[in-house]
């Protein structure tokens, strides 16, 4: 998107909070003594509706992809955001429980595994919640408007007509009693029934931060990082603290790495014993647990890609194969499986969950491509992250890709033989070379055509108007973000 979300709205993209809300992260409370809860500052849904309203650049943009007035005004009065707000913070209690829980069952063994908890609790707390977010927003697009189901909330309202103190014929009056107590019945019935599904949608949620969680851990450790978000990450936390650290190193990162592992094993167990926990239909469990092995499946392929292409000479792999990697390594898990998720639990059919899928693979790439971008041209203060690791270490990255066919190759070779010592001007220097040989230019239009397949694929016929609506709002706000 070309729009200034900041000149219109002082955010760095959309408040509505289809995703991740500014506003939210900045308020966040503690949940029972563990993970933050997002504690929303705006509590008129209607306010943070009229805030998600796309900009004019933004409009031209949907109207380029085939949207008309109607589709237009259905992403205007999106709602969805509000309510996926207000049901994160029981996810975010869920998370908790699993962390506390975990945390004292491993006060009853050996001594070194309650720190390992402690660090995996560190290492789930903060960040976006898109994954949790998404499962959230495909199942409230999809499902009913009302929790209770319609016919019962009139008999609810009506319960004893009229005037309580109004005499009233024995024959009427046991007859009025009896048709209360089968409402108040059906009600409760009902009313268990909705909790059911919402707890159900929560841990679904849930299982798939527990997925990403997992993924981070065991991410870290492959590309050799010891910070995330610029702070210790569950490697960097234990190496902290294990007492070989100064005297050997070399087995204080190993023992540190091995122990994360670990951990990374507990949150994907975790993860997928949540899915298998749900008292949902069984057709429906089997189902998300198809998901949860595909995320795992696909997203092991991609991150083995990532390794082996690594190992290739220079000037190759090709950008196509860069880029079918890169949508292995994030379109499934964080975007096209909570999307999926949240629809099977709403009763999608298959033809909508393939509508679905089109969309979600598009927008993961264009997210990790746009991840790609701050990485090497982003702010370090607001996103956490370094803006020199990939160019430095030659990463497979798409940009780092179209770099190494420009005249600014050269500069960056000569800062990785010693990248520790490149200073700030070296490293701007390279990155205004990049910007006048054309390398943002051309990774900039990548990340549009993703943006626009995804912004096309939303018009299928197999997306009910109020999802199709929830899906713009949610790449109308990718696209304005800077962290």
């Amino acid at each position: 998107m070309t729009g200034d979300p900041n000149a219109r709205h002082g955010h760095s993209h959309l408040p509505g909070g289809a995703i991740q809300n500014h506003d939210e992260r900045a308020l966040l409370v503690s949940v029972d003594g563990g993970i933050p809860s997002p504690q929303t500052a705006i509590t008129d849904g209607a306010a943070r509706v009229e805030h998600a309203l796309p900009s004019d650049s933004e409009l031209g943009a949907l109207l380029d992809a085939g949207y008309d007035q109607d589709g237009l005004d259905s992403v205007c009065t999106c709602d969805i955001p509000p309510r996926v707000s207000e049901l994160s913070h029981r996810v975010e209690t869920t998370l908790s429980a699993f962390l506390q829980d975990g945390l004292a069952k491993s006060r009853r063994m050996d001594a070194s595994y309650p720190p390992l908890w402690a660090g995996l609790t560190q290492a789930l707390t903060g960040g976006k919640r898109i994954r949790p977010r998404l499962v959230l927003g495909a199942y409230l697009a999809l499902a009913a408007e009302d929790a209770v189901p319609e016919g019962i909330k009139p008999a609810l309202e009506s319960g004893v007509a009229g005037d309580p103190t109004q005499t009233r014929p024995a024959a009427a009056s046991s007859a009025t009693a009896a048709a209360n107590a089968t409402a108040t019945a059906t009600a409760t019935a009902a009313a268990a029934a909705t909790d059911s599904r919402l707890s159900a949608l929560v841990a679904t949620a849930a299982a798939q931060e527990l997925l990403h969680g997992a993924f981070v851990v065991h991410d870290d450790i492959i590309d050799g990082d010891l910070l995330r978000r610029g702070k210790p990450n569950l490697t960097g936390a234990i190496l902290a603290e294990h007492p070989l650290r100064e005297s050997d190193p070399a087995r204080a990162r190993r023992d540190a790495e091995s122990s994360a592992i670990i951990g990374g094993d507990l949150l994907l167990s975790a993860a997928q014993r949540h899915i298998a926990l749900l008292d949902v239909d069984t057709r429906i469990r089997h189902r998300l647990l198809d998901l949860f092995d595909e995320a795992v499946h696909i997203t092991a392929g991609g991150e083995h890609a990532d390794v082996s292409l690594a190992a290739l000479e220079s000037g190759s792999p090709s950008i196509t194969r860069i880029l079918n990697m890169t949508e292995h390594k994030t379109a499934s898990y964080t975007f096209s499986v909570p999307l999926r998720a949240g629809a099977v639990l709403a009763g999608a059919d298959e033809n909508l969950l393939g509508a679905l899928d089109e969309v979600a693979r598009a927008l993961g790439l264009a997210f990790q491509l746009q991840d790609d971008h701050l990485g090497v041209f982003g702010e370090s203060a607001r996103t956490g992250k370094s803006i020199t690791a990939d160019l430095s270490s030659g990463k497979n990255t798409a940009l780092v890709s179209l770099a190494r066919d420009s005249t600014a190759w050269p500069l960056i070779v000569a800062l990785q033989h010693a990248p520790e010592s490149a200073s700030a001007a070296q490293w701007e220097q390279v990155r205004s070379e990049l910007v006048r040989a054309g390398v943002r230019e051309r990774h900039d239009a990548l990340v549009a055509d993703a943006t626009r397949r995804a912004q096309a694929a939303t018009l299928s016929p197999a997306l009910p108007p109020r999802l199709r609506s929830y899906l713009t709002s949610v790449i109308i706000e990718l696209g304005g973000r800077d962290v």
